[in-house]
């Protein structure tokens, strides 16, 4: 059965045919269902972020300890989930710059923070291509430009499941390597965790070495 914008296409296509004739009537036609296409799928989500639930609300690939659960749960908004769904194109991207929050000014801190923030911006953002259909190739320009801004504004990003055409566009780039993909949303979780407890354990280390941070200081202040 058609839709109802289907219908309305359908009908003013008739009309206009009538009126004035198949010369008018093909174009308008094409217009009006280019038009459809656009506002149909600008109107759908085809992003969403989620922050991840507490452990003992998931599954976990590896065995973590007491300690690693508690460090992790010190900052549950330092990984954060952008599920992409069907097909992308145009600026269904664009939807990932609000939620990574984006402002198209790159930093010239490292590429690769490891510590939750005390901000509460997250550290990682993993972008999974789980249940997108196929992607424009608008789209994928799109997509390089924000990986772009987000790694220049000293922040990690990780995908899973991606197509090859979209991996291989984004190595191509520069955009990322091959330490950045995963087979599943999981896994990229997993490394995540596994990046912010190295990073936090580094500090407890540091922390417990006045000494050591002393020099540091010291050799700083020259």
């Amino acid at each position: 059965s058609m839709t109802r914008v289907e219908y309305m296409l359908c009908l003013s296509t008739t009309v206009s045919a009538a009126v004035w004739g198949l010369i008018v009537a093909v174009p308008l036609g094409f217009f009006l269902a280019c038009a459809a296409f656009v506002m149909r799928y600008s109107s759908t989500q085809s992003a969403l972020t989620k922050v991840l639930p507490p452990h003992s609300q998931r599954t976990w690939l590896v065995e973590r300890t007491e300690e690693d659960y508690a460090l992790l749960e010190q900052d549950t908004s330092a990984i954060q989930v952008a599920e992409l769904s069907g097909y992308l194109f145009f600026g269904s991207v664009q939807v990932l710059v609000d939620q990574f929050n984006v402002s198209g000014k790159a930093s010239s801190s490292a590429s690769a923070p490891t510590a939750p923030a005390e901000s509460n911006r997250p550290t990682f953002y993993v972008v999974d291509f789980t249940r997108v259909s196929g992607v424009d190739v608008s789209a994928l320009t799109e997509l390089l430009r924000i990986v772009q801004q987000v790694k220049g504004q000293g922040r990690s990003l990780v995908f899973s499941s991606v197509p090859k055409p979209v991996s291989r566009a984004l190595k191509g780039a520069g955009a990322a390597q091959d330490s950045d993909f995963f087979r599943d949303v999981d896994s990229a979780i997993t490394y995540c965790e596994d990046e912010i407890l190295r990073a936090l354990r580094g500090q407890a280390h540091m922390a417990s070495c006045p000494q050591t941070q002393d020099s540091i200081d010291i050799l700083e202040a020259v």
